[in-house]
């Protein structure tokens, strides 16, 4: 069997890092897989597996993607009738448009990773129009849609037309053993004396959809009980300069410490005292498994869809936490009201009630060594291989 994965970039966030994991999986198990690129080359290492680049360049804005759509459509029609694939799997909108569009003998699976009831109202208008079009007329000329949490594939059977049978929920792979591995590596000398004490860590893109000026926002009021605690962010993005400014704007830059894009965020997860997760929206909340699995501590926002998905399985997924839930695997709190905060705002009930969330597990050494222990238990569904068992299964019926 010979598999195309299409993805726009493979810049290592969540859904890329499931594609690679997934293809690296399905490679493993003795099928041919090429991963097509739309977009933005990368210089991330996928072993053996060839990638394919539609484009040589850099990274495309809004106006680039709508120009370069055209020439994208023809090369990428061109290679799969060159390679033949049997199945063409998509990641993502863009990637999932495409591979709707493409005219072909192949089956086509494409894969959904965020919650499009809220994530298409911050888009652009042409991207939320051409997505809301190709979902609507088009979903069912795909084989398969792969949602990647069971919330999320509620919203997507309720928002579009879709067969119910042409919907099936697999989880996003996660590689534990090497995780861990990672998670054991020293971290550099000049990171020794920041995780001495209490650090709160939150890794992600800065991008309207983490929420992280929420927790900044939060931590200052943390600052008022536990002085020395400080505050560590893993990422890049657009909005890095705003939480920066925030940071200053608010007088504590020497608690807070931007360590931007890390290739090995698991040393760094595996050191902090509690993982913070304040997201808007998720799909399949990729960072929030690897913080289990780096047996930290977490604390999330309750947003569509994934974290109540993943620290409370037992309990009704339409539910929203009323406020403080000390949840099976970790705490939840109500989710944030999506919008930008400037440092003379008041905070809001949300946020305070993140800070005192945060708290708890900071000065609670009982409660979170519990939680460090169970949540180290919930990963074990999320295992590669348990994931890619079911995409075998699922390609050969499909």
């Amino acid at each position: 069997m010979k598999i195309g994965i299409l993805i726009a970039t493979l810049v290592p966030y969540g859904a890329e890092k499931a594609a690679l994991r997934l293809s690296q999986g399905l490679k493993d198990r003795g099928v041919d897989v090429t991963i097509l690129v739309t977009d933005t080359p990368t210089s991330v290492q996928s072993g053996d597996i060839p990638i394919i680049p539609m484009l040589h360049g850099g990274e495309l804005n809004l106006a680039e993607k709508l120009f370069y759509a055209p020439l994208q459509y023809i090369r990428l029609h061109r290679t799969i009738k060159k390679e033949q694939f049997d199945v063409l799997i998509s990641f993502m909108e863009r990637a999932n448009i495409f591979n709707l569009a493409l005219p072909g003998g192949q089956k086509r699976i494409i894969t959904i990773h965020s919650f499009l009831k809220r994530s298409l109202k911050e888009r652009p208008i042409i991207n939320r129009v051409s997505a809301k079009l190709f979902y609507t007329f088009f979903v069912n000329r795909a084989d398969l849609t792969i949602c990647v949490s069971r919330a999320l594939m509620d919203d997507f059977l309720n928002t579009f037309p879709i067969k119910s049978d042409k919907l099936k929920v697999i989880y996003n792979p996660c590689d534990i053993e090497q995780m861990l591995s990672l998670s054991q590596e020293p971290i550099e000398a000049q990171y020794h004396k920041l995780f001495e004490g209490n650090v709160i860590i939150h890794v992600g893109r800065f991008s309207k959809d983490k929420g992280q000026w929420y927790l900044i926002r939060a931590f200052k009021k943390i600052l008022n009980t536990i002085p020395d605690v400080r505050l560590v962010f893993l990422g890049d993005g657009e909005l890095r300069g705003y939480t920066e400014k925030l940071t200053n704007d608010l007088g504590i830059v020497d608690k807070v410490h931007f360590l931007g894009f890390q290739q090995n965020p698991f040393k760094f997860m595996s050191r902090a005292t509690v993982f913070s997760f304040p997201s808007l929206w998720e799909g399949f909340p990729v960072a929030l498994v690897e913080a289990l699995i780096c047996k930290a501590a977490v604390v999330a926002a309750d947003c569509k869809s994934g974290p109540r998905e993943l620290l409370a399985p037992d309990t009704d997924f339409s539910r929203t936490a009323q406020g403080i839930e000390k949840a099976e695997y970790g705490i939840l709190i109500p989710p944030f009201d999506g919008n930008f905060k400037d440092a003379n705002s008041p905070l809001t009930k949300e946020e305070s009630m993140l800070a005192e969330a945060l708290l708890t597990l900071l000065q609670d050494s009982s409660l979170r060594r519990h939680y460090k222990e169970v949540g180290y238990r919930r990963i074990d569904a999320f295992r590669s291989d348990r994931i890619i068992d079911k995409w075998m299964d699922l390609l050969k019926n499909v």
